[in-house]
């Protein structure tokens, strides 16, 4: 048996495949014609209201409704005809009447079927986001609980390793006799520093997603100070990087209620972070000044790069890291800036960022005017 034969008699020549029917089309020409004839009779209002009504009352609404529009046409042309054949009005009215009310009535039905199907949709899909939303908070609070209890188990076996490479690349007990041995002990103990500094960063942040990390409210510190501290530890950095780093602060001491070590983190994170990406002979400046409605606002202003707004929300994501050639050439865990971010927002403060490709960026830390501290006294906050 030939194939043509396995599947029945072949075509003949001329055959053409049927055309898809155009009834669809032509649906959609009535429903646009439906719709276009109900936003001129002023029925989009009315179905809006109904969409908030229970089924049985915008079924009441809708008889009513084609009664009284079937009535008042009835009497129009009962009205009329009277003056022209009075023996006809009666069937006239009738027919018309009926005309008028069917169609009015069967539209503003199916549009009462579609809003209750919709409303039953809208329905499930809110108890399927909010499952999702509790299940997702979950195992994000389930995360940070492991990350944040893991912080003595990481740390106390990662400090010997930094502390015997340290020995053994400095040779504190006697020459290793190999001087490749030198070399890698050096490797260990960078690698181990970085990986610390890491572990650092995410059990920190874990923390505060947990909640875990809290702000003491009677915690002084000069942010003045804190900022000159900060500038002489990334002032190494700059002067290998040849940054030109300035300082731009008030004479007078800026006191407010912060974490001391947190406000340290804020100001280096934010100084290296400019560092790193401004080309060799560019400028950071860090400033910090007085403002009466805002604060205290600390701003990190540099040269640098910059970076595109597409570029600015992968940068404050978690592990977020820009594919750049400048950003290639440093090594970084892409947790500064959320960190940073984090810890601004645990005193209460807000982070922005306005940044030009090939221009620069600026950084602008605010701490709320309730955690400044004006002789001795906190303002806005009872000590």
């Amino acid at each position: 048996m030939s194939a043509g034969s396995e599947s029945g008699a072949a075509p003949p020549a001329n055959f053409e495949p049927s055309r898809p029917s155009s009834a669809p089309g032509r649906h959609e020409a009535m429903r646009a014609l439906a719709a276009s004839a109900a936003r001129l009779a002023g029925l989009d209002a009315l179905t809006t209201a109904l969409g908030r009504q229970s089924i049985s009352v915008a079924t009441a609404i809708v008889v009513t409704f084609a009664v009284t529009s079937a009535s008042f046409v009835s009497y129009a042309v009962w009205w009329l005809a009277t003056k022209v054949m009075p023996a006809n009005v009666i069937p006239i009215s009738a027919v018309i009447a009926f005309l008028v009310a069917t169609p009015i009535a069967a539209y503003l039905v199916s549009i009462i079927h579609s809003l209750a199907r919709s409303r039953a949709e809208l329905a499930e899909l809110s108890q399927q986001l909010i499952t999702a939303r509790d299940d997702a908070r979950e195992a994000n609070e389930a995360k940070s609980r492991f990350l944040a209890s893991m912080s003595h188990e990481l740390r106390t076996p990662l400090n010997a390793i930094i502390g015997f490479s340290e020995i053994m690349k400095n040779e504190l007990f006697g020459p290793c006799g190999e001087p490749r041995y030198v070399d890698y002990a050096r490797d260990i103990h960078a690698s181990g520093a970085h990986l610390l500094d890491l572990i650092n960063d995410v059990l920190d942040l874990s923390k505060i997603e947990a909640g875990r990390e809290h702000i003491n409210t009677h915690s002084r510190c000069e942010l003045t100070k804190i900022i000159a501290e900060a500038t002489r530890v990334a002032g190494v950095m700059a002067e290998k990087a040849g940054v030109d780093l300035r300082v731009a602060c008030a004479r007078t001491p800026i006191h407010i209620d912060a974490n001391d070590r947190m406000m340290r983190q804020i100001v280096l994170n934010l100084l290296s972070n400019a560092i790193k990406f401004t080309a060799p002979g560019g400028e950071v400046t860090v400033s910090a000044r007085l403002d009466v409605p805002d604060g205290v606002i600390v701003d990190v202003a540099d040269t640098g790069v910059g970076m595109t707004d597409e570029e600015l929300r992968v940068a404050m994501q978690p592990f977020g890291q820009i594919d750049s050639k400048v950003s290639r050439q440093h090594n970084g865990t892409g947790l500064g800036l959320p960190l940073t971010k984090a810890m601004v927002e645990l005193h209460g403060g807000t982070l922005t960022i306005h940044s030009v490709p090939r221009k620069g960026t600026t950084v602008a830390v605010r701490i709320p005017k309730e955690r400044l501290v004006e002789a001795g006294v906190a303002l806005g906050v009872a000590v």
